[in-house]
């Protein structure tokens, strides 16, 4: 099975569950929740990364800003700035998942979106023609990229003159070969998510600049995530049970990696940043 076809396959099987049990539901949400200043409820918790992604669309002077979601979910990242930013937007949602691309244009026509928000299924290593976008981006979906290198060409290539392309996503913080324990904890986050592009911020920076991207922000926020909830230490308590991955393997595999993450946050193996490129 090609790694696209795994990760079509993982959000397909999963989508329902990340929205129906990850507590982004009424936000439609399947990111985590960033706890940042000023932060009090957990909805402002879920929108926090849209936050900093409109203060990049309200310094765009373009009218309107073109948006591409580069692994759009079911489209509440759009559906955010189009509704928050300070001058009319164009957006497109690009995912590999049917079920993610059918819901997302469900919510749109719901949100009175629909003439402003296009959702195309496609590999964002291989993205159908789309106008020129000042701003792209991709939330917790960067690591899913079967090729590095592969995802910042098509996403440069997209990008006007001066666009700006954002990663928020997990970023190794040392060399796997580190030690034993990291090199379980990561293949099991990497299995567990069907991962394809868990890189330093150094070789990431290297892919953008073969793409002609300038790094110009780089902003850990893993200080922000709520590590160690009740839920996370059920999770942990689940895989003591022998056999427990036969129920669900999909699922239950997807909540294992979850696992492997929070200790590779905790030993601070992993960051979570968001990361701003800028094409020259």
């Amino acid at each position: 099975m090609s790694h696209t076809k795994s990760v079509k396959d993982f959000y397909e099987h999963n989508t329902r569950r990340f929205l129906r049990w990850g507590g982004g539901t009424r936000e439609a949400v399947i990111h985590r929740e960033v706890w940042g200043p000023g932060v009090g409820t957990k909805a402002a918790a879920f929108h926090y990364v849209h936050q900093l992604l409109l203060e990049q669309v309200n310094r765009q002077e373009a009218n309107p800003v073109h948006l591409l979601d580069l692994g759009c979910g079911v489209g509440s990242s759009l559906f955010y700035l189009c509704r928050h930013a300070q001058q009319p937007c164009k957006a497109t949602g690009i995912s590999v998942s049917p079920t993610q691309i059918a819901t997302a244009e469900t919510l749109a026509r719901e949100n009175g979106l629909a003439a402003q928000c296009a959702f195309i299924e496609a590999d964002f290593l291989n993205l159908p023609s789309v106008p020129p976008v000042n701003l792209a981006y991709s939330i917790e979906a960067f690591v899913h990229a079967a090729d590095a290198a592969g995802y910042f060409r098509e996403a440069a290539a997209t990008l006007s003159q001066g666009g700006r392309l954002v990663l928020i996503d997990d970023m190794l913080e040392t060399d796997v070969s580190e030690s034993d324990a990291m090199r379980r904890d990561v293949a099991r986050f990497r299995e567990g998510w069907r991962l394809g592009s868990l890189h330093t911020v150094e070789a990431i920076e290297q892919f953008a600049r073969g793409a002609h991207l300038s790094l110009v922000e780089n902003n850990n926020l893993t200080s922000y995530l709520n590590l160690g909830r009740p839920r996370d230490y059920f999770i942990k308590a689940l895989f003591i049970l022998p056999g427990i991955t036969a129920l669900n393997p999909t699922y239950l595999r997807s909540l294992d990696g979850g696992d492997a993450l929070q200790t590779c946050l905790k030993k601070g193996w992993v960051s979570y940043r968001m990361l701003v490129f800028e094409k020259a």
